[in-house]
C-alpha cells in the first residue's frame, strides 16, 4: 500500500523480467510486447491508475542504449530520444484506453561503478539525466504524468546520493 496524496492504494506489481523500454518502443514483435499486453489484458481496470517502469536498463553502460550507439557509431543522444518517443507512442497506444491516469517513473540516478572508466560512467550519467528530461517531456505532451525519481536520488556531481535508489 502507498499514498497517493491523501488516499491509500494498492498496487499490484507486474515484471516482465529484461525488458527495455526499447524492447517496447521496437517496430517488431517480441517475448517481452507480448508479456506486457497479456499483463495489460489481464490487470486492466477502466479510469484507474498505473504506475510504469521501464528505462533503468537501457541506460546501464554495458547494455542498452550506450552499447548500441557505441556498436552502431550512432549518437546516444539520438538513440536515446528516439527509443523514449517509440517507447511512449507505444505503450500510450496500449495503456491510454484502459488508465485514465499512467505515472511514469524517471530512472534514478546513477551509483559509480568500480570497473567503469570516467568516459564512460561520464557518458552514462548524461545519458541517465537526458534520458529523464525526455521522458518527462513525452509523457507530459501526452496527457500522463511523471514521477522524476532522478531529482530524488541525485547529488551535486550527477551520482546517486545514496538516500534512496528509487
Amino acid at each position: 500500500n502507498v499514498y497517493f496524496g491523501k488516499k491509500i492504494k494498492t498496487i499490484q506489481p507486474i515484471l516482465i523480467t529484461g525488458a527495455k523500454a526499447w524492447h517496447l518502443g521496437n517496430k517488431f514483435k517480441n517475448q517481452f510486447k507480448s508479456s506486457f499486453e497479456e499483463q495489460i489484458r489481464k490487470y486492466k481496470r477502466k479510469n484507474q491508475e498505473i504506475l510504469i517502469s521501464f528505462g533503468e536498463i537501457d541506460c546501464r553502460s554495458d547494455e542498452g542504449i550506450i552499447n548500441f550507439s557505441n556498436k552502431n557509431r550512432k549518437n546516444y543522444f539520438v538513440v536515446c530520444e528516439k527509443t523514449i518517443i517509440d517507447y511512449i507512442n507505444y505503450m500510450e497506444k496500449n495503456l491510454k484506453k484502459y488508465f485514465e491516469k499512467r505515472y511514469y517513473l524517471g530512472i534514478p540516478a546513477p551509483f559509480p561503478i568500480t570497473n567503469e572508466n570516467d568516459e564512460l560512467h561520464s557518458k552514462r550519467k548524461k545519458l541517465i539525466k537526458f534520458f529523464n528530461q525526455n521522458l518527462k517531456k513525452e509523457t507530459k505532451e501526452r496527457g500522463a504524468y511523471f514521477i522524476d525519481v532522478y531529482s530524488l536520488t541525485v547529488d551535486e556531481n550527477g551520482e546517486n546520493n545514496k538516500l534512496y535508489m528509487c
